[in-house]
């Protein structure tokens, strides 16, 4: 049975095989060369399952089912949507194969050619063999030797850039450097840190329980909260969750309902906590010190949309979470020590160096981009208030308290900053470079047409 069913599959594979090997529409030509629809098509499944693992990997944004991401803007000062960008890839690729033509340029390198033939191979080990792999290969009118050849031809974008580079044609001078930093404020600083080497919070032996009761008592609070989760949501959906909330606070405060009918709204794994000062994002934290016992209210966080009602303390708490409290004495005796070590750099006493018993760790060259939005607002507000000179301090988490400097860039960091800032606005430029040239290339529209990458199938892909 089982050579029955091999033998059949091989047939499937050879007549895919020749079907692929026959010649497909050309697509786009520029300068005597061109790309046919087949290898548009490998293009578009590539690329698309390229950027679904992107964005699930580093955003945990799952788009396989949202056609409508591709209409999105990659780049939205230039309005250029991700289809778009696709499609300029597929053209700068062509682009790319006639300038390396041109300049005898070939991928010769070994690691090149070495990375060509494994990542070829590990799309064989996905698929479970040659034959196999073939069969997907066939859906999109290509087989094993144009999907090697596809690879190859990726390769010649970043052989062109290197020769652009070498010629001189690209060339990334001190003041470009220097202008690409006046986007980024820069920091130095002293961490006074609250965890141990081993990564655990210290906790200074002194402290009776007596002490660490009588701390709890004044500076820990018990809050309930729903939260309504907007992580990865786009705006609409964000908008939805957050008149959820609002509704559910005004049949609250109403008294139409209880706190405890929207407990099932919940997409926290915790309805409770008790806690102090540093173990919250800010704005939640903020608003738990703020409230009264019985009080309720929503309060927006980077996870979501909190309903909070604060309680009265839960002083039966305590007992569990003894050692947790002693480890907070000794955060509030470092912040102590912080707060006395900032006031001494401002009057002069210290100055902002390196410590000498290693009571602190010291920093340089914290590189913030003005319009980083990923740090939280209140850090955001303070790294933009700051002046050159100017000191304040921050509690990061529990990994201690931070005291930053602003400081302006110089020489040496131009120096240290030039060869990773030179890559960049080096891939700025021949980006521009290319895609004036891609501007040249003629496009069979009406074959185009035939394809859409929101309903195409990426490669490797489940079948819907």
């Amino acid at each position: 049975m089982f050579k029955k069913v091999f033998c059949a599959l091989v047939c499937v594979v050879l007549m895919l095989s020749l079907c692929a090997c026959q010649a497909s529409p050309v697509i786009a030509t520029y300068e005597g060369m061109s790309l046919d629809s087949s290898m548009y098509a490998l293009h578009l499944a590539v690329e698309k399952r390229a950027v679904q693992e992107y964005l699930y990997y580093y955003y945990q944004t799952d788009i396989s089912n949202t056609p409508a991401f591709w209409d999105e803007y990659y780049d939205q000062e230039n309005k250029i949507t991700w289809t778009d960008y696709i499609n300029t890839e597929f053209c700068n690729m062509l682009v790319a194969m006639k300038f390396c033509k041109d300049h005898n340029i070939s991928v010769k390198d070994e690691s090149a050619a070495a990375d060509i033939e494994e990542l070829a191979q590990s799309y064989i080990e996905t698929a479970g063999s040659k034959d196999l792999l073939n069969i997907e290969l066939a859906q999109y009118g290509a087989d094993y030797d144009m999907l090697v050849e596809y690879l190859r031809s990726y390769q010649y974008i970043s052989l062109m850039q290197e020769y652009l580079v070498s010629d001189g044609t690209l060339a990334v001078s001190d003041a470009e450097v220097l202008e690409y930093l006046s986007d980024y404020w820069n920091f130095d600083y002293i961490l006074f840190e609250t965890l141990d080497s081993a990564g655990k919070p210290m906790v200074d032996k002194d402290i009776t329980d007596e002490q660490a009761k009588e701390f709890f008592l004044s500076n820990y609070v018990t809050v309930k909260h729903v939260l309504y989760l907007t992580q990865n949501l786009s705006e609409d959906k964000k908008a939805e969750k957050k008149d959820k909330a609002q509704a559910a606070l005004e049949a609250i405060q109403s008294g139409e309902k209880e706190f405890e009918d929207f407990k099932k709204d919940n997409e926290d794994s915790n309805l409770e906590y008790t806690f102090t000062y540093g173990e919250m994002v800010s704005e939640f934290e903020k608003a738990a010190f703020e409230m009264q016992p019985g009080e309720t209210r929503v309060v927006e966080t980077a996870y979501g949309y909190h309903l909070m009602m604060k309680e009265e303390l839960d002083v039966a708490a305590f007992d569990k979470m003894v050692s947790d409290v002693k480890a907070a004495v000794t955060a509030s005796r470092i912040k102590a020590e912080t707060e006395d070590f900032l006031e001494k750099l401002k009057n002069g006493e210290e100055e902002f160096k390196k410590s000498e018993d290693d009571s602190y760790k010291y920093g340089e060259n914290m590189v913030v981009n003005k319009e980083d939005d990923t740090v939280s607002k209140d850090l955001y507000e303070l790294f933009k208030s700051t002046e050159v000179g100017d000191y304040f301090m921050y509690q990061y988490g529990s990994y201690g308290y931070y005291i930053f400097k602003r400081v302006e860039f110089d020489d040496a960091d131009v120096k240290e900053f030039s060869e990773n800032i030179s890559a960049t606005i080096l891939g700025e430029k021949f980006t521009k470079y290319i895609n004036e040239l891609a501007k040249s290339v003629e496009i069979n529209e009406e074959e185009m047409a035939k394809f859409d990458i929101k309903t195409v199938r990426s490669f490797f892909s489940e079948k819907k």
